[in-house]
């Protein structure tokens, strides 16, 4: 992981970043990442309130792809945490990747805004979560219009294969993917 504002590289730090994650509740509803995904991120930063860490954000990798977190403690948002922790983030994957997604549920419409305010781009939803694309560069751009085009077919093939593995019939018209939730 990369050093940045004394968040990571030190044990310490990891021993800082796992006290921070324990921490969190209501939180914990909308980061989805477990600690050891979390310590094994690309890059990590964090912001202080005091000397106490009131949120981190990195980046990870899942098959190539450079997968965007946040989180902020409860009690210290609306204190623009994540704003400066999406702008630290942004510079240093400029230098790193074409282009970072993420996922975010629906119902967190604070993040939303802030994603989206970030430079953040929707590309396709559910009914739970909305996948998001920020375009680093000029090749992310490119990305970003192959992935809205790519997105919904993926999709279909990813929720079609889960269905199947899970279903006792094994058999799925493209109605019922649509009674499920799932838009196109």
């Amino acid at each position: 992981m990369q050093k940045v504002n004394g968040i990571m590289n030190r044990a310490t730090d990891k021993k800082e970043i796992v006290t921070f994650l324990r921490s969190l509740r209501d939180e914990k509803a909308s980061f989805i990442l477990t600690i050891d995904k979390t310590l094994k991120a690309q890059m990590v930063v964090g912001e202080r309130i005091g000397n106490q860490l009131a949120g981190i954000a990195g980046v990870r990798k899942w098959g190539g792809i450079p997968i965007l977190f946040i989180v902020v403690k409860s009690e210290f948002q609306g204190k623009h945490i994540g704003t400066r922790l999406l702008k630290k983030l942004k510079c240093m994957a400029k230098q790193r990747y074409h282009f970072m997604v993420l996922t975010v549920n629906k119902k967190n419409e604070v993040a939303i805004r802030l994603f989206l305010k970030g430079g953040f781009r929707i590309c396709g939803e559910n009914d739970t979560f909305i996948f998001m694309v920020l375009p680093l560069t000029r090749i992310g751009q490119v990305s970003l219009w192959l992935l809205k085009a790519v997105f919904p077919i993926a999709y279909i093939l990813y929720v079609l294969l889960k269905m199947l593995s899970s279903s006792s019939t094994k058999s799925t018209s493209m109605f019922s993917l649509y009674a499920k939730g799932y838009r196109l």
